[in-house]
């Protein structure tokens, strides 16, 4: 059973409580996901860049074994409040797209400089970091684990914000006067690991807005709200 199998198989499980007992969020978790699966599972460019990313992974954990590694389906479960998340990553990555909320950190942080910088704002944080496939992530992980208090908790997201974007999960990027939009795209890295990403359409080098749909010059324009 491969990696995401066995996420999708966990997924089911932790809502199938909610199911019996009539929680219709639920029942509606769990049809999404099977949607989605469904999807997945029709998808060779899909399948062919998740076997890859598992292959990743497993060499990850075994290299890592000290790190908490964190399903995206189970992060998107935690609460945001809760939650503090860095991207590891260069600007330039960064600058394409990122996780929603995401704070950019060098791959090359020491932990000295991290808990100078953000230490005061992991208090009660579950602490999340990412980069391209999970690799930088970790070492991250394992550097600031060392000062990290005894009641608090990191993880590096499985996958990283390629497996991210191959789920068709929400990225966004950043503009210059700090607001955010929603994005598609996603830097590569390099070319060899580009090959990690199923849609070959979303790789740029530079940032670039979500395309909006357009309408056909038949189309009907949605007319304007009425004042109230």
């Amino acid at each position: 059973m491969n990696i995401r199998v066995g996420l999708w198989l966990f997924v089911a499980v932790m809502v199938t409580g909610g199911m019996m007992a009539g929680d219709a969020s639920a029942q509606q978790d769990v049809a999404k996901a099977a949607r989605t699966a469904k999807n997945q599972m029709e998808n060779p460019a899909l399948i062919q860049a998740d076997k890859r990313l598992d292959r990743v992974h497993t060499d990850i954990a075994r290299d890592y074994p000290g790190v908490r590694h964190l399903p995206a389906d189970v992060f998107q479960g935690m609460v945001a409040e809760e939650t503090i998340v860095f991207d590891v990553r260069k600007p330039s990555e960064y600058a394409v797209s990122h996780l929603p909320g995401a704070i950019n950190i060098a791959p090359d942080m020491t932990a000295e400089a991290f808990f100078a910088a953000y230490g005061n704002t992991l208090a009660d944080k579950k602490i999340v970091f990412y980069c391209s496939v999970g690799r930088r992530s970790s070492i991250m992980a394992r550097r600031v684990a060392a000062q990290l208090g005894k009641d608090q908790q990191s993880y590096n997201l499985v996958g990283g914000i390629f497996r991210w974007r191959n789920e068709e999960r929400p990225l966004e990027m950043s503009r210059s006067d700090g607001a955010t939009l929603p994005t598609d795209y996603v830097h590569p890295y390099n070319a060899v690991w580009g090959r990690y990403l199923a849609d070959r359409k979303a790789i740029r080098y530079s940032p670039r807005v979500k395309a909006q749909p357009t309408l056909s010059p038949t189309a009907k324009k949605p007319s304007a709200p009425r004042t109230p």
